[in-house]
């Protein structure tokens, strides 16, 4: 009877360890290496005049833009896709041809004054996940996106407002509300600097409407943020006008953003944009809020590829976990190596009873990510380090 029980137990735990290599592949990880998706789709047109071939063929366009539109709703959310919807029209649907691998028609039917046929279509979302990245958004949601603005602002012949100055911890200008709303809809974490973090004393740079990197980074590190955006955002009365009522205005932004990390410069720019109006101030004010549109689109592309650029040099850890009890402790372990700074992805390459091996991507060497695993703790068991290589730790897990 003892050996018919045994090997029911080693069966059991076999499930268990097959089940549990299902769940912990993370989605992420899964996404990222699948370059391409096909779809079966159907596209409808109309036929004119009899033309049955170019009815076909309109049918046919249609399928793929579907096609593509499915593929990228694989990749961004919905309100992403519906707040920025006439830029995705723009530069992924007018034109599907460089996101299409390849197309076969399954079916084709007509109904009286309609075409339709079904279509399977394969569509490259690493081509599309370049383009998006192109545009500003941001896919990885492992990059560090969390912003703070420093936008000094000036309209027409008002003294210039910040929100560092005394008093203006809620000062939002034209230009920043811009920026702010843009860079959201791209997928950034825009910090609100409202409530001001305890211990962070401001007074002695009251006066200094233009930060340099050095303060604004020590400022933003305080609230948590990754890049910090800075500038002065001013705006101008020009010399056209139409009739005696109708003046026009222009908004001119100076902006750079540097990493808080490293206190690299990785974007900058001038935008400027004109306005007219019979309201000095609206029209002044419109002009910052203009230029402050034109100027996110801009620096979320460069800010998004230069993060992107930095997650893709981040290497692979492998992690060689023993243990008694692997099984127990795994799911807590591998949530604990999630939180820390610097981890893009986790995959279980292979697990038994009692051992397992783990593939970690990860910005930094095994030695800081090391670092990072003993700053935490766990309820039931500790983990002993017990060999660090270059790109290997060993771990065994330690009951309590």
């Amino acid at each position: 009877m003892a050996p018919i029980v045994s090997v029911v137990y080693r069966i059991l735990s076999l499930m268990v360890v097959i089940v549990l290599l299902m769940l912990t592949v993370p989605a992420a990880w899964a996404k990222k290496n699948v370059s391409v998706k096909t779809f079966e789709v159907i596209g409808t047109s109309s036929i004119r005049k009899d033309n049955i071939a170019a009815a076909r063929d309109i049918a046919i366009a249609n399928s793929l833009v579907t096609a593509v539109s499915l593929a990228t709703r694989d990749i961004l959310e919905v309100d992403a896709m519906v707040r920025n919807f006439e830029n995705l029209n723009n530069v992924l649907l007018k034109d599907t041809a460089p996101y299409i691998r390849n197309y076969k028609v399954l079916t084709e039917t007509t109904s009286e004054k309609t075409y339709r046929v079904m279509v399977q279509v394969s569509v490259s979302l690493a081509r599309i996940r370049k383009q998006l990245t192109a545009i500003g958004f941001v896919l990885d949601r492992k990059i560090k996106a969390k912003i703070l603005l420093f936008i000094a602002e000036q309209n027409l012949d008002e003294i210039s407002r910040y929100w560092w100055g005394k008093g203006s911890a809620y000062f939002y200008g034209a230009a920043e509300k811009a920026l702010a709303e843009t860079m959201r809809s791209k997928g950034f974490r825009i910090m609100r600097h409202g409530r001001m973090p305890p211990g962070l004393d401001l007074s002695e740079l009251a006066e200094t409407p233009d930060l340099n990197n050095l303060n604004a980074a020590n400022i933003a590190a305080n609230f948590g943020a990754d890049v910090a955006i800075i500038g002065s955002a001013v705006s101008y009365r020009t010399s056209n006008v139409m009739g005696e009522e109708v003046g026009s205005f222009e908004g001119v932004l100076n902006l750079r953003a540097i990493r808080i990390d490293t206190g690299e410069e990785i974007a900058s720019l001038r935008q400027s944009a004109v306005t007219a109006d019979v309201d000095e101030y609206k029209g002044g004010k419109d002009a910052l809020s203009n230029a402050g549109t034109l100027a996110a689109e801009i620096l979320s592309s460069r800010i998004a590829a230069a993060l992107q650029k930095v997650a893709d040099q981040a290497g692979t850890v492998k992690i060689h976990v023993k243990g008694t009890r692997i099984l127990a402790h795994f799911a807590k372990f591998r949530r604990a190596l999630n939180e820390i700074q610097g981890v893009k992805n986790l995959k279980t390459q292979e697990m038994t009873t009692d051992q397992a091996t783990l593939l970690v991507e990860y910005q930094g060497d095994a030695k800081k990510l090391a670092e990072g695993l003993m700053l935490k703790s766990f309820d039931s068991f500790g983990v002993n380090i017990y060999e660090i290589l270059d790109n290997v730790l060993k771990i065994e897990f330690v009951a309590r």
